[in-house]
């Protein structure tokens, strides 16, 4: 099977510069980089796709560390194997842990809320 075969994106184009031209294009890429309060950034390919395609670069960037919500999310996923290894060797599963779970979601929850809000004022912002 081809390269392209397994890939959602499969068309994959040659394109040269010259070496002005290439700096030009790093220190754009930079400056866009350079925009995002949390130090992250897209990639270079999202970045040069999202250019070529529309003409400009819309990166939305949020407060909220993504690493926030996988700790979270690695918390709830071990807790839930815990209580699901335990109801399966005991038949039984305790008040305590399900109020355990609950506020785990709701942990969530709440970190999901502030992200919808803070990425709905940065929508806002670039309107």
């Amino acid at each position: 099977m081809s390269w392209a075969g397994n890939r959602k994106r499969s068309v994959q184009k040659l394109i040269t510069f010259t070496e002005d031209e290439w700096k030009n294009v790093q220190d754009l890429y930079e400056k866009t980089r350079g925009q995002d309060v949390r130090g992250d950034g897209m990639s270079f390919n999202s970045w040069a796709r999202q250019l070529l395609m529309w003409g400009y670069v819309e990166q939305i960037v949020t407060l909220i560390d993504p690493a926030v919500i996988r700790k979270t999310l690695a918390e709830i996923g071990n807790n839930i194997n815990q209580v699901a290894h335990l109801a399966n060797a005991t038949q039984n599963v305790s008040e305590y842990q399900v109020r355990q779970l609950q506020q785990q979601f709701s942990k969530l929850w709440d970190i999901f809320l502030r992200l919808s809000e803070d990425f709905d004022e940065r929508i806002l912002e670039h309107r």
